[in-house]
């Protein structure tokens, strides 16, 4: 049909493989009966032949589909998102990054509240490779200082290296976890002997 929809129908299928949420999706009109069109969304987890309403692929991809869609037919705008994260697996979080990467190169600005530690190491990642510009990413962190808050601005080194230390719990709280794991396992072996 009309060229718009099938670059914004690519661009949804597009963003639902980068999350390894759908390969494909149709939308089929139920019902004109009221003043409203009622429509079955249906998706493909994995094969394009199978088609399964969005209600049996899991509750992340009916909360990030409507980001994904709003994205799709953007131009030139700004996309706002508050925690895109919520719902998806860790992967698929992480991936959010490069469908924001890919806005940007469309010329949209991107605003993301997010508590995710894997969509911002993705960010990283994404400057480290030369995907994203380290110019165009900040990040601001909020901190509560005593009953009042306390907001400090992350910028990044082309190598993906934060301009000042992550606040306390939010990227060292796996690294912390997986040290004391690794202390826990060697304490652990060493006492078996």
């Amino acid at each position: 049909s009309d060229p718009e929809d099938a670059r914004v129908r690519g661009l949804i299928i597009q963003n639902l493989g980068t999350l390894g949420l759908a390969t494909d999706f149709d939308v089929e009109t139920i019902s004109k009966k009221t003043s409203a069109r009622i429509v079955s969304l249906r998706v493909s987890p994995s094969n394009k032949r199978q088609k399964v309403s969005i209600a049996d692929v899991g509750f992340g991809l009916s909360q990030v589909l409507p980001l994904v869609v709003k994205d799709a037919r953007l131009n030139k705008g700004a996309l706002i998102a508050y925690q895109p994260e919520v719902h998806l697996h860790p992967r698929a979080q992480s991936r959010l990054a490069d469908i924001f990467v890919d806005s940007l190169a469309r010329g949209n600005q991107v605003f993301v509240e997010t508590h995710s530690p894997d969509l911002v190491l993705r960010l990283q990642l994404l400057i480290s490779t030369g995907k994203l510009a380290a110019k165009d990413l900040s990040v601001f962190c909020f901190e509560n200082s005593g009953g009042a808050s306390k907001i400090e601005i992350v910028n990044f080194a082309d190598s993906g290296a934060p301009s000042m230390r992550w606040p306390a719990g939010f990227l060292d709280t796996s690294l912390s976890l997986a040290r004391e794991l690794s202390g826990s396992r060697i304490t652990s072996n060493q006492s078996r002997k």
